[in-house]
C-alpha cells in the first residue's frame, strides 16, 4: 500500500515538473537595486510587444533586504498575460498573482524611464514594472 502510494506521489511530481515553463537564461532581466542587467533583452521584448510579435521574459527585481521577486512576461502576439511571484519575498505577501494585462507603457522624466504594465486583471489597473535610472 505504502509503495504504490509513493510511486503515485513521484508519478505526480513527475507530471507537475514537466508542465512548468522553463526560462531561458538570455530571458532573464535583473533589476537589482538601480541596477539593469541584460537591458537589451528588455528592449528587445519592448520591440517584439509593439510589433505583435510572440515573446516571453522574466524580469528579477531584489527587495531592499535581498529577496527575489520573479515577474514573468509572456506575450502571444496579442494578449500579454504576467506573472508575479512574491513567495521567496520574506516580508511579501507569499503569494503567486496571475494576470492579463492590455499594454506597457514607457514615462521618461528627467532622472528616470518607468515601464508600467496597464490594464491589468487583479490590480488597480496598472503595475510598476520596472524603473531605468
Amino acid at each position: 500500500m505504502q509503495k504504490g502510494l509513493i510511486a503515485g506521489c513521484v508519478v505526480i511530481l513527475i507530471i507537475l515538473g514537466g508542465c512548468q515553463e522553463k526560462v531561458e537564461p538570455e530571458d532573464i532581466v535583473v533589476e537589482r537595486h538601480s541596477e539593469l542587467e541584460n537591458e537589451k533583452r528588455f528592449t528587445a521584448f519592448l520591440t517584439n510587444v509593439q510589433q505583435g510579435k510572440a515573446d516571453k521574459i522574466r524580469i528579477t527585481s531584489f527587495t531592499t533586504e535581498g529577496d527575489p521577486i520573479y515577474q514573468d512576461l509572456d506575450f502571444d502576439g496579442s494578449k500579454l498575460k504576467m506573472i508575479v511571484d512574491y513567495t521567496e519575498d520574506k516580508f511579501g505577501s507569499g503569494e503567486i498573482i496571475e494576470m492579463a494585462c492590455t499594454a506597457i507603457k514607457e514615462t521618461e522624466t528627467a532622472e528616470r524611464t518607468d515601464y508600467v504594465v496597464e490594464g491589468c486583471s487583479d490590480t488597480d489597473g496598472d503595475y510598476l514594472l520596472l524603473v531605468k535610472w
